[in-house]
């Protein structure tokens, strides 16, 4: 069971603006300081870094920008939808975040998920290599699903 139920999100979220996002339209850009989280209300977007296709994101709730905002470091990877979309848009997050504890909660348990998500591919990924089951090509895939892991949203 969730912490936070996504009800109850976007409950808080509902007096922030709502933006649509057409298909092929940059939702963060990588190196950019926005300040803001965004919430995906409906839709689809890609997690691109460095050219690098590493999540596709349709879950209502996904948080983007929450690793920048928590880092205090620009954005890592850009954020695309690939389908008409629409996010809650936050602009003062930080500020947000300290106001609103429930959707500070959401952002870390989307971030503990992430985490716990990437490191049992990490461990699965090393078992198997040791074991040597795979090649390089296969070694590679298992770190791309890693990446994936790590963007997806929860």
């Amino acid at each position: 069971m969730p912490m936070v139920d996504l009800e109850s999100v976007f409950d808080r979220l509902s007096g922030s603006p709502i933006r649509i996002f057409r298909e092929g339209e940059r939702v963060l850009a990588e190196g950019g300081r926005t300040g803001q989280l965004l919430f995906l209300v409906q839709g689809a977007v890609d997690v691109v870094k460095d050219g690098w296709h590493i999540a596709s994101i349709t879950k209502p709730g996904a948080v983007f920008g929450d690793m920048a905002l928590l880092r205090g470091k620009p954005h890592s990877a850009d954020v695309v939808a690939v389908a008409q979309s629409s996010l809650y848009v936050v602009d003062d997050a930080r500020c947000f975040l300290l106001s609103e504890p429930l959707i500070a909660l959401h952002v870390a348990a989307v971030q503990a998920e992430r985490l716990d998500s990437a490191n049992r591919r990490v461990i699965a990924a090393r078992n198997q290599v040791l074991a040597g089951e795979h090649g390089t090509a296969e070694v590679v895939a298992l770190f791309d699903e890693i990446a994936f892991a790590l963007n997806r949203a929860a």
